[in-house]
């Protein structure tokens, strides 16, 4: 166990394969190999670790736990969520088990069940720390934001070093508007953890949301976060229709045109940039002097690729416009369309994929828009000639 508690992850699993060698019979190193196993990536070998736990003492419930944590941790959500039910029939008197079924609803978004799970856990132990932030976390989801923020704030009591907690504060500020606040909690996360993905992402929605358009998508995307998985695909189509709908009846009736085609521009905007809006304000963030330094390479990268792609589309729109030219407007589309391949590709795994396909992209539409510029300038000398 103290090789755990140091994350020594090889020394743990090679004293856990000795007693196994020792005793293969014994159930509760078999879930801790379990543990270690998944905590290393390794998800199917923990899968078959844990089975093993419960086959060889199937009423421990400790090993049901551990197989519903290598479960969760695998992604298998529908599959961790019986293993726990399985857990708590054995011992409903364990308040850890009860703050896993949380953790495990809260993946599945069923937040009125992760509330149910995290009291259950507070009455048996009132200082369940991961209880207190998950129904911190709970509470933000179903609007109940100052509840929320006051169960992370009793966890950050009992461990003021606990950089996960200041992450879901950060959070719950950010949901709730309070950006300074939210600025503050996800710097301090990342002081105690510089390694923090989850500040540092948090750090850069709380600067982006300075900006309305970007509030607007993070206020819609916290929205939908409420609903199972089923009703946001359903949310999300039924407004796809009824923009589509919004179109078609503006055409047929041109006179309710200035009542129906707005919400329908505004929602296509409202697409566009849910795909690479995080790009377009990460233009904004370069000269912050907190943003630029919480952008990733890449993100500084793809930034400026963006931001050359609209000076450059701005400036030959303008002297094409200047110029009379036929299609004005043609550069900026492409640097719109620039925008979207950029803010498409930045949601790839591999960063190298991320890095040459937005160089790629992003020169490519360049070269297109100084093209453009080029016969602009061609188009008028010939004139001039004539």
């Amino acid at each position: 166990m103290v090789h755990i508690q140091h994350e020594r992850w090889d020394d743990a699993e090679r004293e856990f394969r000795g007693a196994l060698a020792d005793d293969p019979a014994d159930a509760p190193s078999k879930a801790m190999l379990a543990y270690v196993l998944s905590i290393r990536g390794q998800h199917p070998e923990a899968i078959l670790e844990a089975r093993g736990a419960i086959a060889q003492a199937p009423d421990f419930a400790y090993a049901h736990y551990m197989y519903a944590l290598v479960l969760l941790q695998a992604g298998k959500n529908k599959e961790a969520q019986r293993a726990i039910g399985a857990a708590l029939k054995l011992d409903p008197s364990d308040d850890d088990n009860w703050a896993l079924a949380a953790s495990i609803d809260a993946q599945l978004g069923r937040w009125k069940k992760v509330l149910q799970a995290c009291d259950s856990a507070l009455e048996i132990n009132p200082e369940n720390k991961e209880a207190l932030n998950l129904r911190g976390l709970a509470l933000s989801y179903v609007g109940q934001k100052a509840e929320g923020a006051s169960s992370l704030r009793e966890s950050l009591r009992l461990d003021p070093q606990d950089s996960l907690t200041h992450v879901l504060l950060g959070d719950s500020h950010l949901k709730a508007g309070r950006l300074d606040e939210a600025v503050a909690s996800y710097r301090e996360a990342l002081r105690l953890d510089p390694d923090s993905e989850e500040a540092r992402v948090g750090l850069l929605d709380s600067l982006r949301a300075r900006y309305w358009p970007y509030r607007a998508i993070l206020t819609f995307r916290n929205w939908i976060t409420r609903f199972p998985s089923n009703a946001r695909w359903g949310i999300t189509v039924g407004l796809y229709f009824l923009a589509k709908l919004a179109r078609s009846a503006a055409d047929t009736r041109p006179d309710l045109a200035p009542f129906l085609l707005p919400p329908a521009i505004a929602y296509l905007g409202f697409v566009y940039l849910s795909w690479c809006g995080a790009t377009v304000f990460n233009v904004f963030l370069l000269p912050h002097p907190v943003g630029r330094l919480a952008l990733s390479r890449i993100e500084r990268l793809s930034a400026r690729i963006v931001a050359t792609l609209w000076v450059a589309g701005l400036a030959t729109a303008s002297f094409a416009w200047a110029t009379s030219s036929s299609v004005p407007f043609l550069p900026l589309m492409f640097a719109a369309f620039g925008t979207l391949l950029v803010g498409l590709a930045s949601h790839l795994q591999s960063l190298k994929a991320q890095k040459w396909l937005s160089l790629t992209l992003g020169l490519g539409l360049l070269a297109a828009i100084l093209l453009y510029a080029a016969s602009t300038v061609s188009q008028l000398l010939g004139n001039s000639a004539d």
